[in-house]
């Protein structure tokens, strides 16, 4: 009994200490000041234009489709946004008892009947939707190298490197989500997906600053 207790005690703290690692590093405040620069002055301004082409180029009664999940959509949003806190507050404490993706299944499956409801809307503009989504990252691209020039100019290469980790894993997840959905089938239902959350998206922006991500 007394070694199933010292390896219970391991595993739990090899689990908090794995997530420790996950934990984004603190930044310098010069660093978010720039980011938060170049976001405001550079990357919104250049995705709303897009953005707002994109819904002109769309009919009256698409747009009207799109605009009345809108709502519901960024509540959506909101509703992660405090799950996850919920999750990271659970892991910085080593208490961690919810599983991410059963925390989160009720909101995918919000997600999955407004993507249904928009279909039609993706289908008949696929040419207007195809040159935004291009467009915009032609944009991502450059701004992952502007970003990454500012951590460069503030940050220490142990941050940066950090930084590199973080998106790595990420990007590792991703294909590993995306390589199940190819194997079930939904591989279109993905890439409709990202084009769907920008069609969604209210045109305001008020996340944080992430130097780590292609916003």
């Amino acid at each position: 009994m007394k070694n199933i207790a010292i390896i219970i005690s391991a595993l739990l703290l090899l689990v908090q200490t794995t997530w420790a690692q996950q934990e984004k590093p603190v930044l310098q405040e010069a660093t978010k000041t720039a980011l938060k620069e170049h976001r405001d002055s550079k990357v919104y301004p250049t995705k709303k234009a897009i953005h707002d082409q994109l819904m002109t180029a769309l009919s009256e009664a698409d747009r009207s489709l799109i605009e009345s999940h809108r709502a519901e959509w960024k509540a959506l949003n909101e509703e992660q946004r405090q799950v996850m806190g919920q999750l990271r507050k659970e892991r910085k404490s080593g208490q961690t008892t919810t599983d991410r993706a059963t925390a989160l299944a009720p909101i995918r499956e919000k997600r999955k009947v407004i993507l249904e409801a928009i279909k039609p809307v993706l289908e008949a503009n696929q040419a207007s939707i195809r040159q935004a989504m291009e467009e915009l990252k032609t944009h991502k691209n450059e701004w992952k190298v502007e970003r990454e020039a500012i951590l460069t100019q503030y940050e220490s290469a142990e941050t940066i490197e950090q930084l590199k980790q973080r998106r790595e894993a990420r990007k590792t997840k991703q294909d590993e989500q995306r390589k199940k959905s190819q194997k079930k089938g939904k591989a279109g239902h993905q890439k409709g997906a990202k084009a769907a959350k920008f069609l969604l998206w209210d045109g305001q922006w008020a996340a944080p600053v992430e130097p780590d991500e292609d916003r």
